[in-house]
């Protein structure tokens, strides 16, 4: 008798595993979006499934989600799975039910947190039925005509209130708004290839990198591996290092993952530069084909933001004509010396010295250094790459 002969008696861990891979995925989503730069940590499986850290000059704002997923994809959330209310019979209201429901674990967030909690958001790969998108409308809106909203908000103070700090009505009403559904998420279904889709596309969209196929690969099982290990384990010595240290993903845990070096991202990042981790990710794999070493990185790096300083110094001043004639020279030199989108420093070296001569005796070096040249080169090279 082969195994496919007998239906197990229970499935329960392969569904939770599927359960747990769709929070994982979802993190490391939001993980990406760490590179836009006002989201600055993502803290897995603290307080809820994840939680976005927003800072915004200083002032921290979380994000909550929690993140439920349903085998069978024609199934809907009705008001009941999500808030515990029952929409049907006569029977009064199941207070601890509200209190075990989705919503109602959600809600304590916005009660403990009650200045820093931005939103909660549940997120899922289903639908919502019709009704439970009203009420939830409603209670984001602060109508409460309705007889299941009034009860969630009549309730609200036994399901999630704070026993030492009763909450007035517009308190309430704050917290309640700030309820938000993500439905119909297509990297929670069960296709692997969505996720991955999708997270190469957010990789692209945040950084701009170019990827060969080997290199998704190698940084996709690189961000799951980096979220599962930040997700799993119990933090005995609850303080803010261990969250940081094990919980939390860091623009620094990022660049790891995308094998940038975090000064030439910083350095970049710092004058301005508006696409830094994709300047800095093309420098660096520019260079290290070529077998250049950290040094030679940063200087390089650091010459792209003289150029860039010396660009915006003098656009507008110097005749136009010209700067098209200076930046087609630059394009030449690269044209002779990038092989296969590698650069050999040396030959760089020596044909942007070449340059500088041919600059000097056309009337086109005005005041550049040698520094400057090399920044244009990759600054040109960035856009051709």
């Amino acid at each position: 008798m082969v195994l496919s002969t007998r239906k197990p008696r229970e499935q329960k861990g392969r569904d939770t595993f599927a359960r747990y891979k769709a929070q994982i995925r979802s993190a490391a989503i939001a993980s990406l979006a760490i590179l836009e730069g006002e989201i600055d940590r993502v803290y897995c499986d603290l307080h809820d499934d994840f939680v976005i850290r927003y800072n915004k000059n200083g002032a921290y704002q979380y994000s909550f989600y929690q993140v439920k997923t349903k085998n069978k994809v024609n199934s809907s959330w009705s008001i009941n799975d999500l808030f515990g209310i029952k929409t049907t019979g006569k029977k009064p209201p199941d207070i601890q039910k509200m209190k075990d429901s989705f919503g109602g674990k959600m809600f304590l967030h916005t009660v403990n947190f009650p200045d820093n909690c931005n939103e909660i958001i549940f997120q899922t790969n289903i639908t919502l039925k019709d009704d439970t998108e009203k009420f939830i409308d409603d209670i984001i809106t602060g109508n409460f005509s309705e007889k299941h909203p009034k009860i969630l908000f009549d309730k609200f103070q036994e399901v999630a209130g704070d026993s030492k700090r009763p909450l007035s009505n517009d308190d309430i009403k704050a917290c309640l708004s700030k309820f938000r559904v993500s439905a119909d998420v297509q990297y929670l279904k069960d296709k692997e290839h969505r996720f991955d889709s999708y997270a190469v596309d957010s990789i692209y969209k945040y950084s701009e990198i170019e990827l060969s196929r080997t290199e998704r690969e190698i940084i996709l099982l690189k961000l799951v591996d980096l979220v599962s290990e930040k997700s799993c384990g119990i933090i005995t010595d609850y303080s803010m290092d261990t969250i940081e240290s094990e919980s939390a993903i860091s623009i620094d845990d990022l660049l790891r993952v995308l094998s940038i070096s975090k000064p030439a991202y910083t350095l970049l990042k710092s004058s301005g530069d508006e696409r830094a981790i994709k300047h800095a990710s093309l420098i660096q794999r520019a260079l290290n084909d070529s077998g250049a070493d950290a040094e030679q990185l940063i200087f390089c790096t650091k010459c792209k933001v003289d150029w860039n300083v010396w660009w915006s110094r003098n656009r507008h001043f110097l005749p136009e004509p010209k700067l098209f004639s200076l930046r087609n020279r630059v394009r030449k030199v690269i044209r002779k010396v990038v092989r296969l989108d590698s650069v050999d420093f040396e030959d760089m070296l020596t044909s942007l010295e070449t340059l500088k001569d041919d600059l000097e005796l056309s009337g086109l070096l005005f005041d550049l250094t040698m520094n400057e040249l090399i920044g244009a080169f990759f600054s040109e090279l960035s856009k051709e790459l």
